[in-house]
């Protein structure tokens, strides 16, 4: 769901498949309802790597008022970690271009 990877397409994305809670559920312990945190609208299927890019992603607003409020706070949340995990990749990428050019200009 964030970097738009085919999780199905092939069986080595297939073992890179998770499912991360777009609301942490690090909330719970700041007085988010356990239901909607825990609950199927709150979770995307993603990639690991997307997964493990939003470790320690925190939500620093009060719990919302009623479920309406959560799944708007949930949307707001989802573009902000997709935004996140895309930078990243790219941040990804580019150490990988380094690193790969020098290793093939390394004789062997």
């Amino acid at each position: 769901m964030y970097c738009g990877r085919e999780l199905g397409e092939r069986y080595e994305n297939w073992l890179d498949f998770s499912v991360d809670h777009v609301v942490p559920a690090n909330t719970i312990g700041r007085g988010y309802l356990t239901t909607w945190v825990y609950d199927l609208i709150n979770l995307v299927t993603c990639c690991r790597h997307c997964n493990e890019f939003l470790n320690r992603y925190t939500v620093d607003e009060p719990q919302p008022s009623d479920l309406e409020a959560f799944c708007a706070l949930r949307d707001r949340h989802f573009l902000a970690k997709r935004d996140r995990v895309l930078i990243r990749h790219e941040q990804e990428r580019a150490l990988y271009d380094v690193w790969r050019a020098a290793t093939q200009r390394a004789p062997h």
